[in-house]
């Protein structure tokens, strides 16, 4: 008589429990689907570079990146060229920027076929006459095409 008790209480404690682990589950899976789990995350530029790009001021599209560089380089230059360089695409440039500047709209050609949404990292290496010598800076911009 003692074992049925014993027998009974288990199973009520998992049927109570199972249901409500089940309903977690559920609840779970719903909220993942829905892209909860997944936050959009701001494209990223690089504010600090030398030559800087805003994360909001880039689009990547067909197989086109166009962007608005700025100087941060702390001298007047001459931006000479801005280039992928593993895609081997670039614009060849003659854009004299005070300190702070912003440039015209930059556009390389060339890139590899993006579609709408497809998350994308892309190398940026701008070339530019300073007071002393030709130098370089990078940028790495990040995000959604």
């Amino acid at each position: 008589m003692f074992g049925k008790k014993k027998g009974q209480a288990a199973m009520e404690y998992l049927m109570t429990y199972g249901w409500a682990i089940l309903a977690v589950v559920i609840v779970g899976g719903v909220l993942y689907y829905y892209g909860v789990f997944e936050p959009d995350l701001p494209d990223q530029g690089c504010p600090n570079a030398q030559i800087a790009v805003d994360g909001n001021a880039w689009e990547y599209s067909g197989e086109e990146l166009r962007f608005v560089a700025r100087n941060n380089a702390g001298q007047e230059i001459t931006l000479t060229r801005a280039e992928v360089e593993e895609e081997n695409a670039f614009a060849e440039l003659d854009q004299s920027l005070g300190i702070g500047e912003n440039s015209d709209q930059i556009t390389i050609t060339g890139l590899p076929e993006v579609e709408p949404g497809d998350s994308v990292s892309v190398d940026v290496v701008f070339t530019y006459d300073g007071a002393l010598e030709d130098q370089t800076s990078s940028c790495n911009l990040m995000g959604e095409a």
